[in-house]
C-alpha cells in the first residue's frame, strides 16, 4: 500500500497492467469501449471508473455492466447539457456520477446540486495560487 492508499485516497491509472503490477486501486478509462475488456482482465476487486460522453445511452451501457462509477465532463460550453444529464443520472442511476470539471466554485457548486457525487477539477486547478485552499472551500 503506498502512501495516498494509507491517506485514504484511492490511485487509479489508465493502464490496467501498469495497476495491477504497482498495486493501485484500479483504472480510469477515456473509452467506454474498453470497459467489459477490462473489466475482465482485472476482475472484481479493482475500481474501473469510465469516462463517457454527455449521452444517456453509453453511460447506461457502462452503468449496467457494472462501472465502479461513470465520469462525464462539464464545461462552460456544454453546462445546460451536463447539469441535465446529471440531474437525470443522480435520480434514475445507482452507479456514482463523477463530473469532471474546470476548478470554478460556481460551477462546482451547480454540479454538486444537480446531484453529482464526486467532482474531479481538471489539470488546471494546479495553476490556482492555491489549490488545496481552493478544495477545501469546495467542501461543506
Amino acid at each position: 500500500m503506498g502512501p495516498a492508499q494509507e491517506a485514504g485516497v484511492a490511485v487509479l491509472l489508465d493502464d490496467p497492467e501498469l495497476a495491477r503490477n504497482l498495486g493501485a486501486d484500479g483504472v480510469h478509462l477515456e473509452d467506454p469501449a474498453r470497459y467489459a475488456e477490462v473489466r475482465r482482465r482485472l476482475g472484481p476487486d479493482f475500481i474501473v471508473g469510465v469516462a463517457c460522453p454527455l449521452e444517456r445511452h453509453i453511460a447506461m451501457e457502462v452503468g449496467e455492466a457494472d462501472a465502479d462509477y461513470v465520469q462525464f465532463t462539464c464545461a462552460n460550453e456544454n453546462i445546460d447539457d451536463a447539469l441535465d444529464l446529471i440531474g437525470w443520472w443522480s435520480e434514475v442511476m445507482t452507479v456514482p456520477g463523477v463530473v469532471a470539471c474546470p476548478p470554478d466554485r460556481e460551477i462546482a457548486a451547480r454540479i454538486v446540486a444537480a446531484g453529482a457525487d464526486f467532482l474531479a477539477p481538471d489539470v488546471t486547478l494546479w495553476n490556482l495560487p492555491d489549490p488545496v485552499a481552493f478544495v477545501a472551500g469546495l467542501i461543506p
